[in-house]
């Protein structure tokens, strides 16, 4: 059995989708926070790994979510951020790779907000 390859990162709490996107006109853009957000990500990805570590794998991906205070949030608010991210800053092609997906949401923690990202290789991994 082949050792799967995976990938532990430790990023920047993400911003909430309701506040990631702004309507200008007609149009839909990143909110400048939105923007600020995947500056970050790319900054502590490729201070840590560069990019392409997966290229067009098939990806699982585990999320621990520790938000920076205890407003009421749902699980499932801050993911596309956080992909949308991690896609720019060319961790993989795109996030429609992703074929196995677990959340975790911990407690706030005020001084310790973040998210932590486990990324593995399908491909590596035994059935």
């Amino acid at each position: 059995m082949a050792k799967a390859r995976a990938l532990t990162l430790i990023l920047p709490f993400p911003p909430s989708m309701n506040s990631y996107w702004r309507h200008v006109g007609e149009k839909v853009l990143i909110s400048e926070k939105g923007r600020a957000y995947r500056k970050a990500v790319i900054d502590c990805i490729w201070q840590v790994v560069g990019a392409k570590q997966f290229g067009d794998a098939r990806v699982a991906v585990t999320l621990q979510l520790i938000p920076p205070d205890r407003r009421k949030r749902d699980i499932d608010n801050f993911n596309k951020a956080l992909f949308d991210a991690l896609s720019h800053a060319g961790i993989w092609n795109d996030d429609e790779q992703i074929d196995d997906l677990h959340v975790i949401k911990q407690p706030a923690n005020k001084t310790a907000a973040m998210v932590r990202v486990v990324i593995t290789d399908l491909a590596q991994i035994a059935v």
